[in-house]
């Protein structure tokens, strides 16, 4: 934990009777994934998003999100435009991000054809606003039944979000600012191993089968279609993931 996080949940600490409807885990030391699980019996919301502690989300903008999901029943997600900030020196820098996704709809008919939409280009859902029993499922079904963690990487976790939450129902991208995201050098994301990686090398081979496994068994269930066609179709898609054209013809 950096720094900054750890000033953060100190004065946040000293505070804490001041909200009373926040309940606060603090587990350093066990994987995010299963902090997540932890976590699931509590939410008692019709939907749910992240936030990290040195994240800042426009609460206008949550609002405007779920109405629209209130009265879009066909989507399972969505969120609002983003921007990150870093700071240098006494100043502090903002930029926009994910400009090729403004205002974007993923809005296929089928399971199948939203994992093709999303290739190109690449958006990630880690971050929008999702139905919370969705969130619960797939949240559940990263373990094993003897309650083994069946994945750790990172950039595994978020293929994993994008994908579960896109094959459940459609995705938006907002006209609202929804988020402002600290770039932090040295961050998670920086340090471990890339997506290709998970893909592509044999010491990953019981993780990417984890992963493989568990969205070929929701896609075959959402599009009615054979689970050994949903697994081919989503390892082409994560290994080819901006050539889709043969892809295409198969699900059309």
């Amino acid at each position: 934990m950096f720094e900054s996080s750890s000033r953060f949940i100190e004065k946040f600490l000293s505070e804490i009777d001041k909200y009373p409807d926040i309940i606060y885990f603090h587990d350093p030391n066990i994987h995010y994934l299963k902090k997540i699980r932890k976590a699931l019996p509590f939410i008692q919301t019709k939907y749910v998003f992240f936030c990290a502690e040195d994240d800042f989300i426009v609460p206008s903008a949550i609002k405007k999100i779920t109405e629209f999901l209130d009265e879009h029943n066909d989507y399972c997600s969505a969120q609002g435009h983003f921007l990150t900030f870093e700071v240098r020196r006494k100043n502090i820098e903002f930029t926009p991000r994910y400009i090729r996704n403004f205002d974007k709809h993923i809005n296929a008919a089928t399971a199948a054809e939203r994992l093709i939409e999303f290739q190109n280009p690449y958006t990630s859902l880690l971050y929008s606003v999702i139905y919370s029993n969705v969130f619960k499922e797939m949240y559940t079904n990263c373990f094993d039944n003897q309650d083994r963690l069946l994945f750790t990487n990172l950039f595994t976790a978020e293929t994993y979000f994008n994908y579960y939450a896109l094959i459940q129902g459609k995705h938006a991208t907002l006209p609202y600012f929804y988020a402002a995201r600290e770039r932090i050098a040295g961050s998670a994301t920086t340090t471990t191993a890339p997506f290709t990686d998970i893909m592509t090398k044999g010491k990953y081979h019981d993780e990417r089968e984890s992963l493989l496994q568990i969205l070929a068994n929701k896609l075959s269930l959402q599009d009615g279609i054979p689970q050994s066609e949903a697994y081919e179709m989503i390892l082409k898609l994560l290994k080819e993931p901006y050539t889709n054209k043969i892809i295409s013809k198969s699900v059309s």
